[in-house]
């Protein structure tokens, strides 16, 4: 079972890529926009890692997010970072009910 943490974690990052338009083009776009100081194939891995995992021996295994960038997220999204991530404590709390996220 994933630790509290854990599940926060992955619940900020399913909600900011729902709020980015989840589609393949639409999540590339916005890892660019939020590490512009990244090129592009480095920001588009970095939003991979967060949202599908590595792939080879590390399978399976996320990304942990760290806390600039999901003020960088909430930046590019031009929400406030609380707001966010009082919605992704909620989602975990109706995930633990069995109910849809926000």
């Amino acid at each position: 079972m994933k630790f509290y943490a854990e599940k926060f974690e992955r619940a900020f990052v399913q909600l900011v890529v729902r709020k980015a338009g989840c589609t393949e083009s639409a999540l590339k776009e916005f890892a660019i926009k939020v590490w512009h100081d990244k090129d592009e194939k480095r920001a588009h891995e970095k939003i991979k890692l967060l949202t599908e995992g590595y792939q080879g021996k590390r399978a399976g295994k996320q990304q942990r997010l760290v806390f600039g960038d999901a003020q960088r997220m909430a930046q590019v999204l031009n929400q406030p970072l609380g707001y966010l991530v009082t919605l992704a404590e909620e989602n975990v709390k109706r995930e633990a009910q069995g109910l849809e996220p926000y």
